[in-house]
């Protein structure tokens, strides 16, 4: 069987369970971004906005990449709440071609299967 992943299949399921992933932010990108100093930043696939939000909590400059509008719009709710806002955007390909050394830091902390 071969996965799909349309805009309105995780539209659907971020609208019915917003903490989809967790709450807070991945574990990995917790322990290994600590150690760096903060730059700038592409959260491919970003969700709910948890390593958004985290990241621009610690001083990063953050572009949040998602083509699911409900994770975006979660994405900015998480930032706002952390009085940050992020650059959301929903095209890959506008995040990407920002010129080189644009982004210190590519976030992909979630892989999904389905």
């Amino acid at each position: 069987m071969v996965a799909t992943m349309d805009n309105h299949g995780w539209d659907q399921r971020f609208a019915d369970n917003p903490q989809h992933f967790g709450a807070g932010p991945n574990t990995l990108l917790e322990r290994h971004a600590s150690e760096l100093t903060p730059g700038s930043a592409a959260d491919v696939g970003c969700g709910q906005g948890r390593n958004t939000a985290w990241l621009l909590g610690r001083g990063w400059d953050v572009t949040a990449v998602d083509f699911s509008e409900v994770a975006l719009r979660h994405t900015r709710e998480a930032a706002q709440a952390a009085a940050h806002v992020p650059d959301a955007i929903a095209e890959v390909a506008e995040a990407v071609d920002r010129g080189e050394g644009s982004i210190d830091a590519l976030v992909v902390a979630t892989a999904p299967k389905k």
